[in-house]
């Protein structure tokens, strides 16, 4: 049984092979007994990067939860800009942390063929961008690394592209809106995404990212439907320099705010300009 406490570590790229292997094995054989391959303490399979440490049997209620709990940890381990953001683009580094909280990330192995795919554990960055090779990035997929940049991006109001009742699986806005560039990093669609599917604790309503049907109209202000269209308002604007209102007014039909939206705007921005502030400075 591993320890409650561990020091940060990386796994050697020989481990993060073995793990990516067992993956493919554990979905293939549905046996989930490969893991015991890996021991993410072993000196041979690992090595220690920080003496910050990291609580391993720590309980998350949702990916936002983990995700805020990672940042923090990596900001005490690595408080260096530049030495960070190496282990952010580093796939050994998120893969040994995706093991340590593997049986969380699949509910013990219940989940459909015990486990997900495998960049929902290694992410498809460095050299394995190219092994899940697909018509576009598929590196938001990680179950840990995305969390991570969604909180160091927005803080709380990252929250909204979660799943709000399960670790286990990300939200599908995550899909919807993270898998394009153009949509993955605008600060004025983060909060316009806000304003319109926020429930009232900052996840998304149901429905948020239905699939469209154009017969009967469902779908037709969906997450999903706003990632695909998002990129026609560069036809006539420069998107990414529109604000939220402007963003609802000029996409089309579907995405309006209600006046009410509009009117409590300011809390929203303060909200997000604190985060920002306090990141920074």
């Amino acid at each position: 049984m591993m320890e409650n406490y561990m020091k940060l570590r990386v796994f050697n790229k020989e481990t993060t092979e073995k793990f990516n292997e067992i993956i493919s094995k554990i979905r293939k054989t549905k046996d989930k007994n490969f893991i015991n391959e890996i021991d993410p303490l072993n000196d041979n399979q690992s090595q220690v990067i920080s003496d910050v440490l990291i609580d391993q049997n720590r309980s998350f209620n949702t990916r936002y939860d983990l995700g805020k709990y990672i940042h923090e940890i990596i900001f005490e381990a690595f408080p260096d800009r530049t030495v960070r953001n190496g282990y952010n683009n580093n796939p050994h580094f998120w893969s040994w942390l995706a093991f340590i909280y593997l049986n969380q990330l699949t509910k013990d192995f219940t989940i459909r063929n015990l486990i997900n795919r495998n960049e929902h554990y290694i992410p498809a960055i460095g050299i394995y961008r190219k092994t899940w090779a697909q018509s576009r990035p598929i590196h938001y997929r990680h179950a840990i690394r995305e969390p991570f940049r969604l909180y160091d991006q927005y803080g709380e109001k990252s929250k909204i592209y979660f799943n709000s009742k399960d670790v286990c699986f990300s939200g599908d806005l995550i899909e919807s809106i993270r898998s394009r560039k153009s949509t993955a990093a605008h600060p004025y669609l983060n909060e316009f995404i806000n304003l319109k599917y926020d429930r009232g604790d900052g996840f998304a309503k149901p429905g948020t990212s239905s699939k469209e049907d154009k017969k009967s109209a469902r779908g037709r202000s969906s997450a999903r439907r706003l990632g695909r269209i998002y990129k026609r308002l560069n036809k006539n604007y420069i998107a990414k320099e529109l604000n939220a209102i402007e963003i609802s007014q000029r996409i089309g039909p579907g995405f309006e705010l209600a006046d009410w939206i509009i009117k409590h705007r300011f809390d929203y921005y303060f909200g997000y300009q604190i985060y920002f502030l306090q990141k920074y400075f």
